[in-house]
């Protein structure tokens, strides 16, 4: 899930869309493997979905990771 959630900062709001986001996407990719397991249906590339899928969760982490690297010296500054 890429809602970024914290304690400091509660949020119901993005409690809320975290969860009904994170099982939208949870079903969606059980059900890709399942049907790629299952041989898949003719004329839909599901290992591409699969694919999209990591690749779209690889470019989050790295985003948030630059994000936190950009965000760490303006919290040493404010002190």
């Amino acid at each position: 899930v890429a809602v970024r959630l914290s304690i400091r900062e509660f949020s119901w709001r993005s409690t809320i869309e975290a969860i009904v986001f994170g099982q939208y996407v949870w079903e969606k990719l059980k059900m890709e493997v399942a049907i790629t397991a299952k041989g898949g249906i003719a004329g839909v590339n599901h290992v591409a979905h699969l694919g999209g899928a990591f690749a779209g969760f690889a470019i989050v982490l790295f985003l948030r990771l630059i994000i936190a690297a950009f965000e760490r010296p303006s919290l040493r500054s404010s002190r």
